[in-house]
């Protein structure tokens, strides 16, 4: 039998770990490959963030067994959540999770609660930006935006992820709370939604900055606008729908969970391993980059922080279903500084 130089490196290691004291600190080590489920396709923002958590966990060998990204795109966490949940009291299974673990529950009614499974920890949070096409100089700015999608009606375009993800319900706020009659379009195949802005005849996206340097032609599209509170120091250039007087704040977090029923030493496991990541000077370097927010959470912190989350995507919906109960304004129905006098 045949053993490759990689297989062999990791079977070294596990001999070695398994030479350790059985102390606290080394009560627990994975047997097999860990499975890092990513319920996006490759080269999604999140399988770039668990193939880069998987590199450095191999680089600085703390695992004696490597983690391997596992793609589920189908409906971003319909087929995904359900089977992890199934996964109970499994030790070689984690989840790297967006805040499509809170809406496709919600608004798919997939049976999933997020509270049943074992939180291991936080890794911050990725701030989302508004994207038009490069070539399209009339889009400088939200308000230029608004005024084109205004005057091509339903063929001004929105792309994303499927229906009741996140980005797509930012993208529904902003049609409504605009006043637009856009139309938003669900991707056919997850995957980059910064590549599929740049390909498609499309006009605007909803994505972070991770995407855009990932497709082959990265000047192609242009962020015009972040979703988040204030202005983040690595993007101080780009104003924020907060500051131009719409409030639509939202900060993805990217967190790691368990099945249910998770031994409290995999956990603990796990826990350390990401601490170890995150502190490394390659992920510290990467959050100064792409403009991460937040800091780690260790479990505990995690789970409360879990549940705070949901009660606020629970109000989320709540305001996403009156948004639609309310009809679409027509453009000159809009209160605007051109007409509030007339």
């Amino acid at each position: 039998m045949k053993v490759s130089l990689k297989n062999l490196t990791y079977m070294l290691m596990g001999i070695i770990f398994s030479l350790y004291p059985r102390g606290e600190a080394a009560a627990w080590t994975p047997s097999k490959p860990v499975e890092f489920w990513v319920t996006f396709g490759q080269n999604a923002h999140a399988d770039i963030w668990a193939r880069e958590v998987s590199r450095l966990v191999e680089k600085y060998q703390l695992s004696p067994v490597p983690f391997e990204v596992v793609n589920i795109p189908k409906g971003v966490g319909v087929e995904a959540f359900p089977k992890f949940a199934a996964r109970a009291g499994d030790d070689h299974t984690i989840m790297l999770i967006l805040p499509n673990v809170f809406t496709v529950p919600l608004f798919k009614d997939v049976p999933f609660d997020i509270t049943q499974m074992t939180p291991v920890a936080g890794m911050g949070e990725e701030p989302l930006a508004l994207w038009v096409k490069s070539a399209n100089e009339e889009v400088a700015n939200i308000d230029d935006l608004v005024r084109q999608a205004r005057a091509k009606g339903k063929d001004f375009v929105f792309a994303g992820p499927p229906l009741g993800t996140p980005r797509a319900l930012l993208c529904e706020m902003v049609i409504e709370l605009y006043g637009l009659n856009a139309t938003y379009t669900g991707i056919p195949k997850i995957g980059s939604t910064a590549k599929y802005l740049a390909e498609n005849d499309i006009d605007a996206a909803i994505h972070n900055p991770a995407e855009q340097s990932k497709i082959d032609a990265p000047d192609a599209i242009k962020p015009i606008a972040m979703l988040s509170k204030r202005r983040i120091p690595a993007f101080v250039e780009l104003p924020t729908l907060n500051e131009n007087g719409m409030p639509i704040i939202y900060v993805p977090s990217r967190t790691v969970i368990g099945p249910p029923g998770m031994s409290e030493e995999a956990r603990g496991f796990y826990e350390n391993v990401i601490r170890q990541v995150f502190e490394t000077p390659e992920w510290q370097t990467l959050r100064e980059e792409k403009g991460h927010v937040g800091e780690y959470l260790a479990s505990e912190a995690l789970g409360e922080y879990l549940i705070e989350r949901m009660a606020k995507h629970e109000r989320w919906k709540a305001t996403i279903e009156e948004l639609r109960r309310v009809p679409v304004l027509e453009p000159t129905d809009v209160v605007t500084p051109d007409n509030q006098a007339q």
